[in-house]
C-alpha cells in the first residue's frame, strides 16, 4: 500500500468519526472535547462521565441529562453548577443534595422542593433538621 492509499483510508476513517477532539472516550456520540467518558451523547467538555446526555463542563457525573458545570452528580436532570447531588431536577448551585427539585443555592438537602439560599444547615422535606437526622435520612434513602 502506498502513501496515497494510506492517507485516503485515514481520511475515510476520520470522516466516520462521531466526536471532535475527545480522548479516551468509549461509545460516545456527537461529543466535543471530552476526556475519559463512556456512553455519552452530545456532551461538551466533560471529564470522567458516563451515560450522560447533553451535558456541558461536567466531571465525574453518571446518568445525567442536560446538566451544566456539575461534578460528582448522579441521575440529575437540568441542573446547573451542582456538586455531589443525586437524583435532583432543575437545581442551581446546590451541594450535597438528594432527590431535590427546583432548589437554588442550597447545601445538604434531602427530598426538598423550591428551597432557596439554604446554606450551612441541614434540610429534610423542606424543614431544618439536625445533622444526625439528616445523616439518618440519607442512609435510609440508600437502603442501609
Amino acid at each position: 500500500m502506498n502513501k496515497i492509499e494510506l492517507l485516503e483510508k485515514f481520511e475515510k476513517l476520520n470522516a466516520g468519526a462521531k466526536n471532535l477532539d475527545c480522548n479516551y472516550c468509549d461509545n460516545c456520540d456527537d461529543c466535543i472535547y471530552c476526556i475519559n467518558c463512556k456512553n455519552c451523547d452530545n456532551c461538551d467538555n466533560c471529564n470522567n462521565c458516563s451515560n450522560c446526555n447533553n451535558c456541558y463542563y461536567c466531571s465525574n457525573c453518571d446518568n445525567c441529562n442536560k446538566c451544566d458545570n456539575c461534578s460528582n452528580c448522579d441521575n440529575c436532570n437540568k441542573c446547573d453548577n451542582c456538586n455531589n447531588c443525586y437524583d435532583c431536577k432543575y437545581c442551581y448551585n446546590c451541594n450535597d443534595c438528594d432527590n431535590c427539585n427546583y432548589c437554588k443555592n442550597c447545601d445538604n438537602c434531602i427530598l426538598c422542593k423550591n428551597l432557596k439560599n439554604k446554606r450551612g444547615s441541614y434540610w429534610l422535606l423542606n424543614e431544618q433538621v439536625t445533622r444526625e437526622e439528616f445523616e439518618a435520612a440519607k442512609q435510609a434513602l440508600k437502603g442501609k
